[in-house]
C-alpha cells in the first residue's frame, strides 16, 4: 500500500506539472551540434546537500533525481558534462555568478538569478505537504494550520507564499528539514511544511514511523536547469531536451526517489481522489500519444520542407549580403567623391567671395597709390635739381679756393650758383615739397589701415573662439566691401551698443560678406536708380542681433528655405555657386548654435536677421525658439 500510494502521489505531481511529451525525440539544429562540438568541456555543479533532489554521497558521486534528470538529457544528447563541486549550495552560486560553473541541474528561478541565469521550464514540479504526527487523524489543510506550530527549512519558498498569504500562519525555521522532521516526531512542533522528494528521503534515512502525511498546501516547489547568461544557445538546447522528456520518464525518476509513507490514518476519499486523477491522466495521456503520432508524420514533412527552404534562403541571404556590401562599398565611394567635391564647391564660393573683395581693396589701394607715386616722381626730379645745384655749388667752392683763378672766372662761376639755387626753388618747388611728403604720409597710411582691417576680417593668426564686438566687424567688413557699394547705394548704419560676445571672429565675418554682397546684387538686378543697404545692430541681453536690410529684387515665395540648401541659386548660370547662405546657415546655426530670421517680398526687398548667443555656442541653456533656428516669411 506504501509504494502504490507514494508511486501515485509521485505520477500525479509530476504528470500534472508537465505538458505531454510522447515522442521523447531530442532535435537539434546544425548550429546547437556545431556549438556543443565546439564546447567539449561543460561544467555542471550540483549542490552537495539536497537529497534527494541532488547531492554528492560519500563515494563523491552526483546522485539525486536532478542526477537521473541530468543522465536521461546527456544520453539524448550524445553529451556528457563535467561534474564540478563546492562544499556548499552558496558556493556554487557564487562561482555560477563568475561564470565558473556553466550549468545547474534544479535550480528555483528569482528575479536575483535571472540576472545572470538563463532558466529552463521547470522539469521538477513538487507540491508542498503538510507533515504530522500519525496521532492526528483526518485530513489537515493550510487552513488548519492557524495557531499550529509549524515548521519548515530556513531559506525554502514556502516562507515566502504562505508567509504572504497567510500571516495567521506562524512559520518556525529549522536548520534542516531532518531538524524539522525530529522536532515533529518529538511532538516539539505541530506540522512541518516541505516537498515530497526531501519527506520521503528523511523519513525513510531517519526511520520516523510516526509520521505521516496529513494534506497538500496548494504550493508547488519548482525546480529547473539554469545556464549561464551569456551561452543562449546551451539555454535553448536545454530547452529542447526538457520538452523532449515524457511522461514514463518523468514517472521513472520520481518512482525511483519519491515513496511517500502513510499510514491509515488519510482518509480514502484522498486515496481515491488520487487513482481517478491517475486514470484520467493515463487516458489523456493515451489520446495525446495518438495525436502526436500523426503529428509527428506531419512535422517531418513540414521539417524536410523547412529544411530545404532555410537552405534557399541561406543561399539567397548570402547573396543579398554580397550585394549589400558592394552597394554600400560603391555608396561609400561616391559619398566620398561627393565630399570632395562639395568641398571644392564651398572653396571655390569663398575664393568669389573673396575675389569681390580684393577686386575693392585693389581700388581703395590703388587710389592713394597713385598720388603717392605721382608725389614721388615730383621729388624725384626735385632732387635731380638739388643734385645739379650741389654740383655747381661744389665746383664754386674749388674756384673761390683757387688763388689764381681771375676774377671773371669767378664772376661767371657765381652766376652759375645763382641761377642753379633760383631753378631749384622754383615755381616755390621747396615749399611744395613738404605737401607732397605729408599726402605721401597720408595715403601711406590709408593703405596701412586697408591691410590692417584686411588682416582684421580674415583673422589669419586666430582661428579659435575670441570676444569680440560685431559694430567694429561689421564697420570693417563694410570699408574692405566698399567696391561693392556701387555710387547709387546708400549705406544706413544704425549700430547700438553691443556686449562683446564669444564668437569666431572670421567666421562671422564670412557671414556678414556674404548677405552684404547678396544684398547688394540684389540690388543691381532690380534696375533701381538708387539702392538702400541698411545695417542695424540691438542686444536683448543674451544675444545679439544684426539686421542687413536692401530694398533689391526680393526672394520669391517658390523659393522658401531652399535658398539655405547647398547649391540652390537664383543667378544666372556662372554668377553663382549656390553655396553662400548654404555657409552662413552652417556657421551661424550648426557651429554658432545662432538664429536667422528673413523676411522678403519679392520687388520690395529683403532682410536677413541673425541672432547670436552672447556666451557663445558652448552654452548648454536651450530656448524654446531655438528648436525653430531658420524662419523664412513672405509677404
Amino acid at each position: 500500500m506504501k509504494t502504490i500510494v507514494g508511486f501515485v502521489c509521485a505520477f500525479l505531481f509530476q504528470m500534472l506539472a508537465f505538458s505531454p511529451v510522447l515522442s521523447g525525440e531530442l532535435i537539434l539544429t546544425g548550429e546547437e551540434k556545431q556549438w556543443l562540438a565546439d564546447h567539449p568541456i561543460i561544467r555542471l555543479s550540483p549542490d552537495p546537500a539536497f537529497a534527494p533532489i541532488e547531492e554528492v554521497n560519500g563515494r563523491g558521486e552526483y546522485v539525486g533525481m536532478a542526477a537521473d534528470y541530468m543522465a536521461l538529457i546527456e544520453k539524448k544528447m550524445g553529451f556528457k558534462f563535467t561534474v564540478v563541486t563546492f562544499p556548499s549550495w552558496k558556493r556554487v552560486m557564487a562561482e555560477a555568478k563568475r561564470k565558473n560553473v556553466d550549468v545547474l541541474a534544479a535550480v528555483t528561478r528569482s528575479p536575483k538569478r535571472e540576472k545572470f541565469l538563463n532558466f529552463a521550464r521547470p522539469h521538477i514540479r513538487l507540491p508542498g505537504l503538510i507533515i504530522v504526527s500519525d496521532r492526528i487523524s483526518g485530513t489537515v489543510n493550510i487552513n488548519d494550520l492557524g495557531g499550529m506550530r509549524v515548521a519548515s527549512p530556513a531559506g525554502y519558498i514556502w516562507f515566502d507564499l504562505i508567509g504572504y498569504d497567510y500571516p495567521q500562519i506562524k512559520l518556525i525555521e529549522t536548520p534542516t528539514l531532518k531538524k524539522g522532521l525530529r522536532d515533529l516526531s518529538l511532538g516539539l512542533v505541530d506540522a512541518v511544511i516541505a516537498d515530497p522528494a526531501a519527506v520521503t528521503w528523511t523519513i525513510e534515512q531517519e526511520g520516523l514511523t510516526n509520521l505521516r502525511i496529513g494534506g497538500v498546501t496548494g504550493y508547488y516547489f519548482e525546480l529547473a536547469f539554469a545556464a549561464r547568461k551569456d551561452w543562449p544557445i546551451l539555454h535553448s538546447i536545454l530547452e529542447k531536451s526538457v520538452h523532449s522528456i515524457t511522461e514514463a520518464e518523468h514517472s521513472a525518476i520520481s518512482s525511483r526517489w519519491i515513496q511517500i509513507s502513510r499510514d491509515a490514518g488519510v482518509s480514502n476519499s484522498l486515496i481515491i481522489g488520487m487513482a481517478v486523477g491517475l486514470v484520467l491522466v493515463i487516458l489523456l495521456a493515451l489520446a495525446f500519444m495518438f495525436v502526436n503520432r500523426l503529428l509527428r508524420i506531419r512535422v517531418a514533412a513540414q521539417t524536410v520542407e523547412l529544411n530545404r527552404a532555410n537552405d534557399r534562403l541561406s543561399r539567397m541571404n548570402e547573396d543579398l549580403e554580397k550585394r549589400v556590401d558592394k552597394r554600400t562599398h560603391d555608396l561609400e565611394k561616391a559619398m566620398l567623391k561627393l565630399k570632395k567635391s562639395q568641398t571644392k564647391m564651398v572653396q571655390s564660393e569663398k575664393m568669389a567671395a573673396l575675389g569681390q573683395m580684393i577686386a575693392g581693396i585693389a581700388h581703395e589701394i590703388n587710389t592713394p597709390l597713385g598720388y603717392a607715386h605721382s608725389n614721388v616722381m615730383v621729388m624725384k626730379d626735385f632732387v635731380g635739381r638739388v643734385k645739379f645745384t650741389d654740383e655747381i655749388f661744389t665746383a664754386w667752392k674749388e674756384v673761390m679756393s683757387d688763388e689764381s683763378a681771375s676774377e671773371e672766372v669767378i664772376s661767371v662761376m657765381f652766376r652759375e650758383v645763382d641761377h642753379a639755387f633760383t631753378e631749384l626753388n622754383k615755381d616755390e618747388l621747396i615749399a611744395e615739397c613738404e605737401e607732397l611728403v605729408l599726402d605721401t604720409l597720408y595715403g601711406l597710411d590709408q593703405i596701412s589701415e586697408i591691410t590692417h582691417d584686411l588682416k582684421d576680417f580674415s583673422r589669419l593668426n586666430q582661428t579659435e573662439i575670441a570676444e569680440v564686438n560685431l559694430n567694429e566687424n561689421i564697420e570693417r567688413t563694410l570699408k574692405l566691401a566698399k567696391n561693392l557699394l556701387k555710387d547709387n547705394i546708400d549705406v544706413k548704419l544704425s549700430l547700438g551698443e553691443l556686449p562683446l560676445i564669444k564668437c569666431n571672429p572670421s567666421k562671422i565675418n564670412q557671414v556678414l560678406l556674404n548677405l552684404i554682397t547678396n544684398a547688394c546684387h540684389a540690388i543691381h538686378v532690380s534696375g533701381k536708380k538708387r539702392g538702400r543697404l541698411s545695417i542695424e545692430t540691438s542686444s536683448d541681453g543674451d544675444r545679439v542681433h544684426v539686421s542687413i536690410k536692401d530694398n533689391g529684387i526680393g526672394i520669391p515665395k517658390k523659393v522658401g528655405k531652399k535658398m539655405f540648401d547647398p547649391f540652390y541659386t537664383t543667378k544666372e548660370v556662372g554668377q553663382g555657386t549656390g553655396l553662400g547662405l548654404s555657409i552662413c546657415y552652417n556657421i551661424v546655426v550648426k557651429e554658432h548654435k545662432g538664429k536667422i530670421r528673413v523676411q522678403t517680398r519679392e520687388g520690395i526687398g529683403t532682410r536677413f536677421v541673425i541672432s547670436l548667443r552672447v556666451d557663445g555656442a558652448s552654452s548648454s541653456v536651450i530656448d524654446a525658439d531655438d528648436k525653430a533656428p531658420v524662419k523664412a516669411s513672405f509677404g
